[in-house]
């Protein structure tokens, strides 16, 4: 149970009276606060022996000062076959303000009470955080179109370190792309390796196209006959 916890308590309980009819009882009080669920103040399987072993008290002890609590009001207590479930009276109560129930938040991985974090912010000589605001988002760049030609005719896109570079090179003419759109097709549909851009990149610059029918990736025909084929592939 080591580390930092923060727990419910009613204000209410430093009155005088809760500390005659709490005594000795008070830690086994305590404990009860630190093991309940924070939102509706139950343990729902407790048991005698934990408690003892993590007091340091006797089994019996703990029984004792457990039924002194569900007498004076404290808990309620319903038995299992096994174990029990025990629930805290009245738990949470001042934290109710206009009538509404005030939501929890978490500090330090411990669902807790705003009102709670706003004590603990004074103890602590700290100043709530005010709300952040929300970071606009940057409008991501438009794709270069010589980079929409490649994905539209290779079904993937280049890699981005060639993005620059493919843009620079082929830039944005309709003739320049539509050459650069037909040599990544023929050089995807021969089987000659997509990831090439530095070859593609080559071949459009000496604007030549890889033969119709030919394997060899070096082996590129002239710019007149990618003129004919490009005039063929209208027809």
């Amino acid at each position: 149970m080591s580390g930092l916890h923060y727990i419910r308590l009613r204000k209410g309980l430093l009155d005088v009276k809760h500390r005659t009819k709490l005594s000795a009882s008070i830690w086994l009080y305590l404990y009860i606060h630190f093991h309940v669920d924070v939102e509706t103040g139950i343990i729902e399987e407790w048991q005698d022996a934990d408690a003892a072993k993590d007091l340091k008290m006797s089994i019996d002890t703990i029984r004792k000062q457990r039924r002194h609590l569900e007498k004076e009001g404290y808990i309620k207590t319903v038995r299992g076959r096994y174990s029990q479930e025990i629930r805290v009276v009245r738990y949470g109560q001042s934290l109710i303000q206009s009538g509404k129930q005030c939501t929890t938040q978490i500090i330090g991985g411990v669902t807790t009470p705003p009102i709670i974090k706003e004590s603990l912010n004074n103890i602590e000589g700290q100043t709530p955080k005010s709300k952040s605001k929300t970071k606009k988002k940057t409008p991501s760049k438009p794709q270069p179109e010589a980079i929409k030609i490649f994905r539209q005719n290779a079904n993937a896109f280049p890699a981005k370190s060639w993005w620059k570079d493919v843009d620079e090179i082929v830039g944005s003419d309709p003739e320049n792309l539509q050459f650069w759109g037909k040599l990544v097709k023929i050089w995807v549909g021969k089987g000659y390796n997509p990831t090439n851009v530095a070859g593609m990149l080559d071949a459009y610059k000496a604007r030549r196209l890889p033969k119709v029918g030919y394997t060899d990736p070096d082996d590129l025909s002239d710019v007149s006959g990618a003129s004919k084929f490009l005039e063929d592939l209208k027809k």
